[in-house]
């Protein structure tokens, strides 16, 4: 179960850095190809919101799994 926890710790900090390495292209994206984003309807960045969206979701799914696994791990450790 340990092995499990650190593997979700893990992919939760790997998941906070892909958000951010995302949002950081997308904006200097945005500002070497201006021209590009004249032409959509939706604003530069709607990409951002809908990854911050997926990763919230996937964030916190990782979060509960965590937590539910620590009070494995107390509990067993207690007894």
């Amino acid at each position: 179960m340990k092995k499990l926890y650190t593997t979700l710790k893990i992919v939760l900090w790997c998941c906070v850095g892909l958000f951010i390495a995302d949002t950081i292209y997308q904006y200097y994206h945005y500002q070497t190809h201006r021209n590009l984003y004249v032409w959509q309807s939706a604003p530069w960045y709607t990409s951002i919101l809908i990854m911050d969206i997926v990763i919230s979701l996937i964030v916190v799914a990782i979060l509960v799994a965590m937590s539910l696994i620590k009070k494995k791990l107390n509990k067993a450790k207690s007894c």
